[in-house]
């Protein structure tokens, strides 16, 4: 869980998001994460 998440706070969000998929169906959602690997140049 996210810090700072609480379903308390998101309730209208959550409750509309629920609406959508009841009348709608199911939807997609897609994700994307990086991975840098950075690292300082030898002298």
């Amino acid at each position: 869980m996210s810090r700072g998440f609480t379903a308390e706070a998101y309730e209208p969000q959550l409750r509309a998001l629920h609406q959508r998929i009841e009348k709608e169906g199911p939807f997609v959602a897609h994700s994307a994460r990086h991975l840098f690997d950075v690292r300082k140049p030898d002298r």
